[in-house]
């Protein structure tokens, strides 16, 4: 981890050898031209601080001093964006980020008090009951986004916050719902599976209906999921970089070798072959829960 903040001083460096304390992390979608950038954050103009981003980054601080954390780490911010080295090194170590934060805060600034809502009762380690909770799907655009599936899936614990930072639940208190959505068995989202115990199709399936704004970050949002590592190339078409990725992926898991190892059998192909599976699957109803 490179940068991130200690909540009592701005920024900080840590480099690779440095003990990493205990740190919250921000998943969240990023709004066209309101997000804070590293070098905005470094200058701190008026203009910098009347964005949304900024008073998102605020907030996010200071759950996580509620929380007794003194770090937080936010994508927005602590990449140097300006910097091809950080960013690969980013991209590279991002689900181990996601990983090992004590506490990631998912927000959906996107979730008002104007969205139907169905009404459920759970008792969380939060605390929180009685909470009104969303129907999710296509409603929540934090649900249809490539980079948030590893921030939902690699953090032991998630808090979701609606639009006003007001607690909705967790990912263990919420994953039936989010299982539904998302097509993630419940037993990952409650930890008593490991992501990589399932078949690396279905892992990949789970991306199916959701976007990234640059190409090539469909695959690179991968990277983590099917644990393989190659060095982003925005230059590349999403096919290529695709295929880096089922080249990499096959290599570092040789038992697939099979059913992946062919240039003639695209990742592209498989993901075909897996939304089918997922729409003979739905019946179009919403749960019994909703």
């Amino acid at each position: 981890m490179s940068k991130t903040f200690k909540l009592s001083g701005g920024l900080v460096d840590l480099k690779e050898d440095t003990p990493v304390p205990p740190y919250a992390i921000l998943s969240h979608r990023w709004i066209q031209g309101q997000e804070v950038s590293y070098q905005e954050f470094l200058h701190g103009s008026q203009e910098t601080k009347s964005k949304s981003g900024y008073l998102k980054i605020v907030t996010a601080c200071r759950a996580a001093l509620r929380d007794g954390l003194n770090f937080i780490w936010v994508d927005t911010c602590c990449i140097n964006k300006g910097s091809h080295e950080d960013v690969t090194r980013n991209i590279r170590s991002m689900y181990s980020y996601y990983q090992n934060a004590h506490v990631c805060y998912a927000y959906l600034a996107d979730m008002n008090v104007n969205m139907p809502r169905v009404h459920s009762t759970y008792l969380t380690d939060m605390g929180v009951r009685s909470t009104y909770i969303i129907a999710m799907g296509d409603r929540i655009e934090w649900f249809r986004r490539g980079w948030t599936l590893q921030e939902l899936l690699a953090p032991k614990e998630v808090v979701f916050f609606d639009g006003h930072w007001d607690i909705v639940g967790t990912k263990r208190s919420l994953g039936e719902m989010i299982s539904y959505v998302t097509n993630i068995p419940d037993e990952i989202l409650s930890g008593q599976k490991s992501v990589y115990d399932i078949d690396p199709l279905e892992r990949m399936s789970w991306t199916i209906g959701r976007k990234t704004t640059k190409p090539p970050d469909r695959a690179y949002c991968l990277l983590g999921l099917l644990d393989v590592s190659i060095e982003p190339d925005y230059d590349e078409t999403f096919r290529e970089s695709m295929e880096r990725l089922r080249r990499a992926f096959v290599d570092a898991h040789p038992q697939h070798r099979e059913a992946f190892g062919s240039e003639e059998v695209s990742f592209l192909e498989i993901l075909d072959q897996a939304y089918d599976k997922i729409r003979r699957g739905k019946d179009g109803q919403w749960p019994s829960f909703v």
